[in-house]
């Protein structure tokens, strides 16, 4: 099967763009109207250089046979691709790209339904659409800007300024493949945390140096809007918000169930050490504890569980 990691970002990028992308959709992406084959096939086809024919040399195909993966014979592979009508016909429509990125006919339709559960939904539609002349509605703001040291870069969904409450609210949009329920565990997975802090950091730093006038403005907290990019799903798109335990934890680490996840800076200071050090084959706590490191498996005194933690 095709990576869905590798499917979700392309289907989460284009609907960035599309949403928030100030009407450069057509200029980052080509909708094909074909469908992606599964499986090897698919990874196959995308390898494949321009020009194949079906009388072409196998060693045309060398490159994306083992990229693919493949453990049958290349003979048979070549004979699978052009006796395979949904291969060839996205081969041919994908081999002018420009420079896009591709995105096939399912995955454009995935797009737009997400788009659509966005705006129909009367909660996060005002991320997207702007009906009032006191919000300022700012997408994709780019922040460049010095932290700890190093010059930095933050590519900020989106910035919502309301000037009648004097209320600012930084968001980022995020799709995922499950349960829309289940985001709590993707925000700890791909270290979402970590970018809510740091493009705080970057918005904090951007208004001090271009908008001083929102200096005294209340910050609502960063929140994640986040939907289903499953077209079967009938969960509604939601608005997760951190609170400043998570900003804080995104900056300089945090105990989650007693394992340590590293916050921005640490991560910082692990890239200064290493860069300064060369030592790249260890972490820096492995490198200077001579290889040893504490198990701390229990915590004498408490019950941990996925619910929370209770004396014991």
């Amino acid at each position: 099967m095709e990576d869905d990691d590798k499917k979700h970002f392309r289907i989460g990028s284009a609907l960035d763009c599309i949403l928030t992308g100030n009407g450069v959709f057509e200029d980052e992406f080509l909708v094909v109207d074909a469908s992606k084959p599964f499986g090897f096939m698919g990874k196959f086809v995308e390898s494949l250089p321009a020009g194949i024919t079906p009388e072409a040399s196998v060693d045309m195909y060398k490159e994306a046979y083992d990229k693919a993966g493949y453990k049958m014979k290349i003979d048979r592979v070549i004979d699978s691709f052009w006796t395979n009508p949904t291969a060839v016909e996205y081969y041919n429509a994908t081999r002018n790209t420009q420079g896009k990125s591709i995105l096939a006919k399912d995955e454009y339709e995935t797009v737009i339904a997400c788009k659509d559960k966005l705006i129909a939904n009367t909660f996060t539609y005002q991320y997207f659409r702007n009906d009032y002349d006191h919000v300022e509605l700012i997408h994709q703001l780019p922040i460049y800007f010095e932290y700890m040291g190093y010059d930095c870069k933050a590519l900020m969904d989106g910035v919502r300024i309301n000037h009648e409450t004097k209320e600012i609210e930084p968001f980022d949009l995020k799709t995922i493949g499950k349960n829309v329920y289940e985001f709590p565990t993707s925000f700890v997975q791909f270290g979402y945390y970590r970018q809510a802090a740091f493009y705080t950091i970057a918005l904090r730093k951007w208004i001090e140096e271009n908008r001083p006038e929102l200096l005294d403005y209340a910050w609502l907290p960063f929140s994640f809007i986040v939907v289903d990019s499953k077209l079967s799903s009938s969960y509604p798109a939601l608005i997760f918000e951190t609170t400043p335990e998570d900003i804080q934890a995104g900056l300089t680490g945090g105990y989650r169930y007693g394992k340590h996840y590293k916050g921005v800076n640490q991560l910082i200071e692990a890239f200064k050490y290493h860069t300064e050090s060369q030592q790249w084959d260890l972490p820096q706590e492995v490198f200077e504890g001579k290889g040893r490191l504490k198990l701390n498996v229990f915590s004498y005194g408490t019950v941990q569980s996925e619910e929370g933690t209770e004396g014991a």
